[in-house]
């Protein structure tokens, strides 16, 4: 089992993809759910099927982080956050809100320090903006998406003033709201 690791850490490294798939997937047959490297290797096969456009496999494989690995590990915080990442590049918002919203829900194994807090603000925040607009003529839901974007794109820009591409990203954002 270990030399299939490495050599599945290996191949993901090197977005060797298919490679990592099979690897990896004879490693997660081969131990059982108490080996600590098991969330580590199903967040890279998961993303090794992201990779190779498998997205049925990709959130089910992110899916059984989340539901078989206590949330100590940060891979299931990662898995919330790359399902959500699928549903909201699909167009399915309400869906993607539910697991951006669960990478909060981590906050005892999550702080804003981690990269996928501040995604996730920047990701919540687009979200949000483009739920006001599909929800134009609506003014209650509108109001309260505009909110809500407002509130985690400020959010970004007061927390994070070393990350270029996220603060301009909000920062255009915000334009188009105000």
């Amino acid at each position: 089992a270990e030399a299939n690791f490495k050599s599945g850490q290996l191949f993901y490294n090197s977005d060797e993809y298919l490679l990592t798939i099979n690897i990896l997937k004879r490693f997660c047959n081969l131990c059982n759910n108490y080996d600590t490297r098991l969330p580590e290797a199903k967040w890279m096969l998961g993303k090794a099927y992201q990779n190779t456009f498998q997205t049925d496999l990709s959130n089910s494989t992110f899916q059984e982080i989340i539901n078989y690995h206590p949330k100590v590990f940060l891979y299931s915080v990662k898995a919330a956050y790359e399902i959500g990442n699928g549903y909201f590049n699909a167009g399915d918002y309400r869906q993607a809100e539910k697991y951006f919203l669960e990478v909060f829900d981590s906050i005892e194994n999550i702080t804003p320090d981690n990269y996928v807090w501040m995604d996730t603000l920047l990701k919540l925040g687009e979200l949000y903006y483009r739920l006001s607009i599909i929800e134009k003529n609506n003014p209650t839901p509108v109001k309260e998406y505009t909110s809500k974007a407002i509130k985690n794109l400020e959010e970004l820009l007061l927390r994070y003033e070393n990350a270029p591409e996220h603060r301009l990203k909000a920062s255009n954002i915000l334009a188009k709201i105000y």
